[in-house]
């Protein structure tokens, strides 16, 4: 009878295991999930042959989810007070001096990047009150005024393996900022029409409110064909592209390595 039950037992056994392993599945697929995404990585549409710094898709996620719209960045920070200067329609109430760009009587090149900053006519009020009455949405206050917000979108923290808090808790990528604004725009410009910027915005999520990395890259790549057709229109650009590309590789070195086979080959003996 004892010999009878051992089956038995040992079939028990063998379901508990299976139970633990089943339970652990998920844990398994979901940490295997958060490496592939945290794989995922995403370059400037300057850079046209990643070869430069990249940002993960965290990073990226931590941008979009901070807002929804353009007005929930393009409303904040020192806008309160500079929109202080334009009535509704992006008229300036009084007349706007020009923007310097010389500090202590410097010319912008020979400036510090603090200082250039300063001074950068991308956040000059004629800038601003041209954006304003032209309906379009500026890179630089993207930049400035996103990290100011709080990251709200649990969903789009679920698709990449994070909470809400943990997304708060990191900081913006400055990078990632760059990348998600060359994307909205479709290329390395400054500014795009705050409708387009809202529509593209809205592509970057599925109906369930996860990140589609298709649709952002789609977008960036787009950007990226925009650089190189702007390249295309300055001769010598894609010589440099070639020269960089010539550096990057040692191919000074791999030049010497083929000539001194190349002669090793036709060397005839005793010379």
């Amino acid at each position: 009878m004892m010999f009878a039950l051992l089956p038995t037992r040992r079939a028990a056994l063998l379901d508990a295991d299976q139970e633990v392993r089943l339970a652990a599945a998920p844990r398994a697929a979901a940490l295997r999930a958060v490496m592939a995404i945290e794989q995922k990585t995403f370059t400037r549409a300057s850079d046209v042959l990643s070869l430069g710094e990249r940002v993960t898709q965290v990073d990226v996620v931590n941008v979009l989810g901070r807002w929804q719209t353009v007005e929930d960045w393009d409303t904040v920070g020192a806008l309160v007070e500079m929109d202080k200067l334009f009535d509704a329609s992006g008229t300036p109430l009084e007349k706007l001096e020009p923007w310097s760009e010389m500090v202590d009587g410097r010319r912008l090149m020979s400036l510090s990047e603090e200082e250039k900053l300063l001074v950068s006519p991308a956040r000059s009020p004629n800038r601003r009150a041209w954006c304003k009455r032209n309906g379009q949405a500026q890179r630089w206050w993207h930049n400035e005024n996103v990290p100011l917000l709080r990251f709200t979108s649990a969903k789009l923290a679920a698709s990449v393996g994070m909470t809400v808090t943990e997304m708060n808790a990191r900081k913006v990528n400055p990078l990632a900022l760059e990348v998600v604004f060359d994307a909205l725009a479709q290329s390395q410009s400054g500014i795009v029409l705050k409708e387009k910027c809202n529509a593209r915005r809205a592509l970057y999520e599925t109906r369930s409110g996860a990140f589609d990395s298709t649709a952002f890259a789609k977008d960036l790549a787009r950007a990226r064909k925009t650089v190189v057709l702007s390249y295309a229109v300055f001769p010598g650009v894609f010589q440099l592209v070639a020269l960089v590309i010539f550096f990057r590789v040692d191919g000074y070195h791999l030049m010497l390595e083929y000539f001194e086979r190349f002669s090793m080959a036709y060397r005839t003996p005793g010379m």
